[in-house]
C-alpha cells in the first residue's frame, strides 16, 4: 500500500496540469481512504496518509467527542504547518485537489464527522482552509 502511495504520488508531482493533479489526487484520496478504513485501528494512525497527502505537513487532529468511537465522532479539526514548502509551490488548484483528498480520506475513516482543515506555512501564511460535512463535498474558504 505504501508503494502505491509513494508511486501515485510521484505521478501527482509530475502532473501536466491543474486536471491531471486533481486526478491524481483522487486516486491517491481513494486508495489513502481504502487503507484508512481497512488497517487503522487507532484515529492518530491516521496521520501518516493525511502527511503524504499534504506534502509533509506537521498535523495535529482533534475529534469531538473525545475517545469517542470513529462512527460517533460528530467534528474532526485537521491544524497543520507545511514547514517545506511543497504545497507553497502548487498551483491553488492544485493545492486545493491534495487538500480536498485528505479531507476525503478522512471522511472515510469518521463518516458523521463535520472535518475541518486548515494549513498554513512555516511562517503562519495560510494555504487552505477547507471543511467538509458528512456525505457532502469539500468546500474552500
Amino acid at each position: 500500500m505504501t508503494a502505491a502511495l509513494v508511486l501515485l504520488g510521484s505521478m501527482a508531482c509530475q502532473a501536466r496540469s491543474t486536471a491531471d493533479a486533481v486526478q491524481t489526487a483522487v486516486v491517491v484520496a481513494q486508495a489513502a481512504a481504502t487503507q484508512v478504513t481497512t488497517a487503522l485501528p487507532d484515529p492518530q494512525s491516521v496521520l501518516p496518509s493525511l502527511q503524504f497527502l499534504l506534502a509533509g505537513a506537521t498535523l495535529r487532529i482533534t475529534t469531538t467527542p473525545t475517545e469517542a468511537a470513529k462512527d460517533q465522532v460528530t467534528e474532526v479539526a485537521i491544524e497543520g504547518t507545511v514547514a517545506s514548502g511543497a504545497l507553497t509551490q502548487l498551483d491553488p488548484r492544485a493545492r486545493q485537489a491534495a487538500a480536498g483528498a485528505a479531507l476525503l480520506a478522512t471522511a472515510q475513516y469518521y463518516p458523521n464527522a463535520t472535518i475541518s482543515l486548515n494549513l498554513v506555512d512555516g511562517s503562519g501564511v495560510p494555504l487552505v482552509k477547507a471543511t467538509k460535512a458528512p456525505g457532502g463535498i469539500p468546500e474552500f474558504q
